[in-house]
């Protein structure tokens, strides 16, 4: 009589009771992920453009103890 896991031919899936077969374990192959768009460098700050000085001037802070 045949043990549970000897293959009967091989395409048999009752071999698989008891144990897992080489194949099994395999699995089924991965596809290639597409490697990821490298990023951009962000640029120096003195490449960008200076900021405006403030042509207004400040509100003064309200007393809070008043």
């Amino acid at each position: 009589m045949a043990e549970p896991g000897d293959p009967q031919h091989p395409d048999d899936h009752d071999d698989h009771v008891g144990f897992s077969s080489a194949a099994s374990l395999q699995g089924r192959p991965r596809e290639v992920e597409p490697a990821p768009d490298p990023e951009p460098e962000p640029a120096p700050a003195s490449a960008a453009e200076p900021e405006a000085p403030a042509s207004r001037t400040p509100e003064p802070e309200p007393d809070l103890f008043d």
